[in-house]
């Protein structure tokens, strides 16, 4: 399936963008970026199996959130950990930001194929891909509303319009 094609080489640039932005990512900010490029490669993963179904025949590969996402307290402990430090850079506020564009546009992507794909099957799965990739950022918002809290107290007002990020 075209779709799932392009999602693979869309992912695979994704995962390389991640790698540049972990590389410039200071070391309180490290810990998230490495969880979401582990979503990544796992994502890259699946898409790559999904590729080899055969819609009229076959089903798509399980989406295991858990094995994607990572854990409630892995999530946890490097938002606390981030949160807690008293060095966050504003270099980590636009690295956040590039992250938070990756996810949403490829989520997207996987919302729009969805819509135009043909096979209730494969509408189900791209669904699932969406929902997977929300998920992703809404994660991603703790350490977001954090970077703005200390931003927030660094100019003593709130620097960006709330639910519009």
């Amino acid at each position: 399936m075209k779709e799932l094609r392009f999602a693979v080489a869309l992912e695979a640039s994704i995962r390389k963008e991640l790698e540049d932005i972990n590389r410039q990512a200071l070391p309180e900010l490290c810990p998230v970026v490495q969880i979401v490029s582990k979503f990544q490669a796992e994502f890259e993963l699946l898409l790559d199996r999904a590729c080899s179904t055969d819609v009229d025949l076959g089903k798509y590969p399980e989406i295991d959130a858990a094995l994607l996402l990572g854990s409630d307290q892995d999530w946890q402990q490097a938002v606390k950990n981030f949160s807690d430090t008293n060095n966050k850079a504003l270099a980590n506020l636009t690295l956040l930001w590039r992250v938070l564009a990756l996810i949403e546009n490829s989520q997207q992507y996987y919302q729009q194929a969805a819509l135009n794909s043909p096979y209730p099957l494969t509408k189900l799965f791209l669904s699932s891909l969406t929902q997977t990739k929300l998920i992703l950022r809404r994660r991603l918002d703790g350490v977001l509303r954090a970077m703005y809290n200390e931003v927030w107290s660094s100019v003593g007002f709130a620097p960006f319009v709330f639910g519009k990020d």
